[in-house]
C-alpha cells in the first residue's frame, strides 16, 4: 500500500474555525467509531468537543495520527467510560500501530 491509501484528508470545523486535517491509517474510522458508539442524543457535543480536541493537540501539524485518537478521546471522555471508548479504538488499530505501543 502507498502511503496516499493511508490517508483522509476532512474538513472538520472547531471554535478556532475551519481545519483541513489529514487523519492516517485508521485515524478516522476511530473517529468515526467513536461517533458511532455515542448516544444519538448527544454524537454533535461529542463531535464538536472531539474536534477542538484536535485542533488543539495537532495545532499546526494538522495531521491527526491513531495514536492520537487515544490522546483526544482521552482529553474529552469521562473517567469511568475511558476504557470502553479505548476498547472502541483498539478494534480500529492498524497491526504497526499495535507493535508500537505494545513496545512503549
Amino acid at each position: 500500500t502507498t502511503s496516499t491509501d493511508m490517508i483522509n484528508i476532512q474538513i472538520i470545523e472547531s471554535k478556532e474555525g475551519m481545519h483541513e486535517i489529514s487523519f492516517e491509517r485508521n485515524a478516522k474510522p476511530m473517529y468515526d467509531d467513536i461517533l458511532e458508539a455515542m448516544p444519538w442524543f448527544i454524537r454533535k457535543l461529542v463531535q464538536k468537543n472531539m474536534n477542538n480536541a484536535i485542533a488543539e493537540l495537532c495545532g499546526d501539524d494538522d495531521r491527526v495520527t491513531e495514536r492520537d485518537m487515544y490522546d483526544i478521546v482521552a482529553k474529552i471522555t469521562p473517567e469511568s467510560n475511558l476504557q470502553d471508548s479505548f476498547d472502541v479504538l483498539d478494534r480500529r488499530k492498524s497491526p504497526t500501530a499495535k507493535e508500537v505501543t505494545a513496545s512503549d
